[in-house]
């Protein structure tokens, strides 16, 4: 539940925020920014230390990561109207269409390349960076075929086996 309070939070506000933010740009924009970055190296930290345990402290950071990416991202686009034009891209749009399959099965594919590290793979960082890469790498690929065979198909109102129209 607590990945989720942030997101139901937005989007229950989301109709007052949107008219309130552009009015207050000057403050909310460097807050928004200030709150992604934040998440971004609490996401480091927790990569790095490897706290991962399910202990408070590892919780905690990921709440911290995924509570500053949602609302600064949010905030950030409420109160500019938009997105940064260097983010308005193909590869960022498709990553867009592939995030809900990409958060679903993350945390899976982690679990399974943790429990299949080569042995050639030795120490804290090395571990770390072996798994963010592999992660990332086949959480984006399965989550393009998701997209491609099964997404798609459901919003076009095809089964998936059935060619695109």
């Amino acid at each position: 539940g607590w990945s989720f309070t942030p997101g139901l939070l937005l989007a229950a506000y989301e109709s007052e925020a949107k008219q309130y933010l552009p009015l207050h740009a000057s403050v909310w924009r460097p807050i928004s920014i200030g709150l992604v970055v934040v998440a971004f190296g609490a996401d480091a930290l927790a990569i790095a230390t490897q706290v991962d345990d399910g202990s408070f402290g590892a919780e905690f950071l990921h709440v911290i990561c995924g509570a500053g990416l949602i609302t600064g991202s949010m905030l950030f686009q409420w109160t500019t109207g938009g997105a940064p034009r260097a983010l308005d891209s193909r590869p960022v749009h498709a990553v867009g269409r592939w995030s809900y399959g990409v958060y679903l099965v993350h945390l899976t594919i982690g679990q399974w390349l943790l429990e299949h590290i080569p042995d050639s793979v030795d120490g804290r960082y090395e571990v770390a960076a072996w798994m963010t890469i592999w992660t990332l790498l086949l959480s984006v690929g399965v989550a393009a075929a998701l997209w491609r065979f099964w997404e798609s198909a459901w919003m076009e109102r095809r089964w998936p086996w059935q060619p695109s129209r």
